[in-house]
């Protein structure tokens, strides 16, 4: 989560169109491995549904899975829009 959390906002135009670059590969990362986290936890649920032993700790793992998953999307998503006010602000300087 740090990239997706980073406060780096880029000194120059060029810096900031560059972590945008990266920013939005993050994102295609995050959107790439959905599928995966979404397996993992229908796995997981079918298990519980079977009486597994283990079933409270996997809900609460499920539980935990799909809040940090929340919390990852919502930094790159604040980190994109930082990123677009930096641009503005980079361009409003060389203006």
């Amino acid at each position: 989560m740090p990239a997706a959390a980073s406060e780096d906002m880029g000194n120059s135009l060029q810096d900031v169109q560059s972590l945008q670059k990266k920013n939005n590969a993050l994102k295609g990362e995050i959107e790439g491995h959905d599928p995966r986290k979404e397996d993992v936890i229908q796995r997981a649920r079918a298990m519980i549904d079977e009486g597994h032993p283990q079933s409270a700790a996997m809900e609460q793992g499920i539980n935990d899975l799909e809040e940090m998953w929340r919390q990852l999307q919502e930094a790159q998503d604040t980190r994109k829009d930082n990123l677009v006010d930096s641009e503005k602000a980079q361009q409003v300087g060389y203006n």
